[in-house]
Order: structure tokens, then sequence, then C-alpha cells
């Protein structure tokens, strides 16, 4: 049975205690047609440099990123075995204004263009606690002290059919008021069976 978003929204804030810094937006794209964050959001705010935009996912143990050199990621995953990765996303703190939100959304295109209407949409045979979240940015995270930032920790697991796959992380920075203002960017992550 398909869960609407008023059932998503409801149990994601009894699983957090209401808790404001947390929020369950975006959660439009698991249940329509949408294709990113695009289709209710504009893309014109003023954070767009990506030079002064930090989107990383790290090993929470060692820090180690997993980021390639053309800017996607390549996470590794041992079939049988968890785990576990921590999302950090922000700007540089040069801006003269900051946004006050980040949401961010790992999608699997075909599953999208599949079945638009299926909830989640992360990669097929894989396990994911945590595919889509909203928080406040103004984290204290080592390594980025200094930044405005926000993050998240993810376990990801390939089950027994898994196979490589790669998904489309998808990140929104937004102001807190009415305006809505906000700036989208894309980035690939590559999900990699090992053994």
């Amino acid at each position: 049975m398909k869960k609407t978003f008023f059932s998503i929204c409801s149990s994601f804030f009894i699983l957090t205690g209401f808790n404001s810094a947390v929020f369950p937006w975006p959660g439009v794209p698991l249940e329509g047609r949408q294709k990113t964050c695009l289709s209710c959001h504009i893309n014109t705010g003023p954070w767009n440099d990506e030079e002064k935009t930090i989107i990383e996912i790290l090993d929470p143990k060692t820090g180690t990123s997993f980021k390639k050199p053309d800017g996607s990621f390549a996470i590794p995953v041992k079939k049988g075995e968890e785990r576990r990765v921590l999302v950090v996303l922000g700007v540089e703190p040069t801006y003269s204004w900051i946004p006050e939100w980040t949401a961010w959304l790992f999608v699997h295109p075909e599953a999208l263009q599949k079945d638009p209407e299926s909830s989640p949409k992360f990669a097929p045979n894989w396990e994911v606690n945590r595919a889509f979240c909203g928080k406040r940015l103004g984290e204290s995270v080592k390594g980025f002290e200094e930044k405005k930032v926000a993050s998240i920790t993810m376990t990801i697991r390939p089950l027994k059919d898994a196979k490589d796959e790669t998904v489309l992380l998808q990140v929104f920075f937004k102001s807190g008021d009415r305006t809505k203002v906000g700036n989208y960017f894309e980035r690939k992550v590559l999900l990699q069976v090992e053994g």
C-alpha cells in the first residue's frame, strides 16, 4: 500500500520528537511525478558558486572522502554488510547572506522513470535508512568548524541481488523567509558492491 505524503511527514515528526532542526522536506518528489527539487522550487538564489558549495560524503570513522576527481562519489560496500556514511552539506561563510536550510534526496533515475508513484526511489536491491531529509544549517562538524553546514549519518547495505548502481544526490539550499529563494545542485553517487 502506498503511503501518502501526510503519513510520511507524520511518521517523521514522531520519530524525530518534533525537533525543529530536522524536517521531512523534501517529501513531494517521493510521491509525485516530479524529477527534481526544481519542480517546486526556483534556482535563483545567491549561493550558486560551486567553489563555495560544500557537498561531501565521508567515512564517519576516518573522515576520508568518497569524492572522485570529477566531483562525483563512489562508495564501496561489501555484499551482506552495511556501511555508514556521513553526508555534509553547506556553504562557505563568505556570502553576505547565508541560506538557513538545506535538504537532500537520493534518487535512482531509472526507478523514478519506471514507477514515479512508488516510494522510496533509492537504488533497487539496496537498503538505506535516510534517503531524504532536511536540516537547518549551523551544526558543528569536525573538519568543517568554520563553515555553515548540516550533516547526517546514513547507513546503506547491498541486498542479495544488488549490483553497482548510480544514484543522484539532489541538494537544495533555501532561505528561511517566505521568498523561498534557493539554489539546486546535483552529484552522482556510485554504489559499488564488493565481494
